[in-house]
């Protein structure tokens, strides 16, 4: 199921650098790609709707086979899972405490 580690995704009430924003997830996010330890800041607007969890926990996400096949492995799912691009499926889940970030990628 699990294929790799893709990033570490840390809330911050900050303007971080490169950030860009998601307007349906009403948060600013940072591109981990330009970031050394390959972290992903995530800045939420107060009316965001996401998870209390995902807006104030930091997540490890991970690339996976199938989302469908890790969801039953999960303690709750935080994040339905989510079509970003034709490229990327997402989903957010809490598993042993822990939250993850679910990335299937063509």
């Amino acid at each position: 199921m699990f294929k790799k580690f893709v990033h570490i995704g840390a809330p911050t009430d900050k303007k971080m650098p490169n950030e860009e924003y998601c307007e349906d997830m009403k948060v600013w996010i940072s591109d981990p790609e330009k970031d050394e330890f390959k972290f992903e800041y995530l800045r939420f607007e107060k009316d965001s709707w996401m998870a209390k969890e995902i807006q104030t926990q930091t997540h490890i996400a991970v690339e996976v086979e199938s989302i469908e096949k890790v969801l039953p492995t999960c303690d709750k799912v935080l994040l339905e899972p989510t079509v970003v691009n034709e490229n990327c499926k997402i989903a957010f889940v809490l598993r042993d405490g822990v939250v993850l970030e679910l990335m299937e990628i063509k």
